[in-house]
């Protein structure tokens, strides 16, 4: 009886998915939408388009609008464009509207690029029907607080990241995914080159004093 409980388990074991991880290299265009953190009504959204390269150590995370964001929101307040440009081992913070950028925090302080292991240890909830029709796989994690990642179960795609400790949901577009794109995105605009380090009342100064979420620098 033993030994077919085993086999019962070791079947189960082999046939779920294979835990989540990123492709070394994408792009996608995704919706933001941000709630209220005690009645989950939606505040605002904001559109945005995600470029990842890890291979090559760089990420550049652009928000049409970063007011709800806590690092660009506290570094520049009010709605306007905002990039997290991850490159050289530094985070920059650019806002192309105010030509203003300035250094969040460094690599060596947990704000390098995110490793495509990140939620490898998540545990897998269900496999759920895409809008078009596309297996997906939904996965929780409690590492920084319970986070809920969707992934296309073909591919490793993104889907969707519901992080519950900042109530935002990032819902990536799927017809834009894309492993093949212009590495020119990741250049650092000029007005970036002798940046900063951003100051108080930025999260950013906060953060430099401990290990930042993932939740947030995603």
């Amino acid at each position: 009886m033993k030994a077919v409980v085993l086999c019962t388990l070791l079947v189960l074991v082999l046939s779920g998915p294979s835990a989540p991880v990123w492709p070394n290299r994408w792009q996608a265009a995704f919706t933001e939408i941000h709630m209220d953190n005690t009645s989950f009504f939606i505040n605002g959204t904001t559109t945005g388009l995600y470029s990842y390269d890890y291979p090559n150590n760089v990420t550049r995370l652009d928000r049409a609008d970063g007011s709800q964001d806590p690092l660009c929101s506290t570094t520049v307040p009010g709605r306007t464009p905002c990039s997290q440009i991850v490159t050289g081992g530094n985070r920059y913070l650019y806002f192309a509207e105010k030509n203003s950028c300035c250094i969040c925090c460094v690599e060596s302080e947990g704000c390098g690029v995110l490793s495509p292991n990140w939620a490898q240890n998540s545990v897998y909830l269900q496999t759920l029907t895409g809008p078009n029709g596309e297996s997906l796989n939904e996965w929780t994690n409690d590492d920084d607080g319970r986070a809920y990642y969707v992934e296309r179960a073909s591919d490793h795609a993104p889907y969707q990241i519901f992080r519950t400790p900042n109530k935002d949901i990032l819902l990536f577009h799927l017809n834009t995914y894309q492993q093949s794109f212009s590495s020119q995105i990741f250049q650092l605009p000029p007005v970036c080159k002798n940046a900063q380090m951003c100051q108080a009342p930025s999260v950013c100064a906060r953060f430099r004093q401990q290990e930042p979420l993932e939740e947030i620098l995603l």
